[in-house]
């Protein structure tokens, strides 16, 4: 699984579901603190802080959610977070 987003659209989410255990960590991660988020088990991840090693539970899910504001540099960022093995 990789999830890749560059925030180049507004008031966009999406939400992937791990299909069995699986670490995840962030190779890229650059969001508008105050409006564009990834959130894992309820932990949001926003501005330069992406998740690293965050074991994902099978069934559990991985939402990111960007705004409307463009004033805030939404349409020049975005992430790239990758399965870096199966959960320990």
């Amino acid at each position: 699984m990789e999830a890749q987003k560059v925030l180049g659209r507004m008031r966009e989410h999406c939400t992937v579901r791990a299909e069995e255990a699986v670490s995840v960590s962030a190779t890229e991660f650059t969001t508008a603190p105050c409006c564009d988020y990834v959130e894992i088990g309820g932990e949001r991840y926003t501005g330069r802080r992406g998740p690293t090693d965050v074991v994902m539970a099978e069934g559990q899910t991985l939402t990111w959610h960007s705004s409307d504001d463009s004033q805030h540099g939404s349409t020049k960022q975005g992430f790239t977070i990758c399965v870096t093995g199966p959960a320990p």
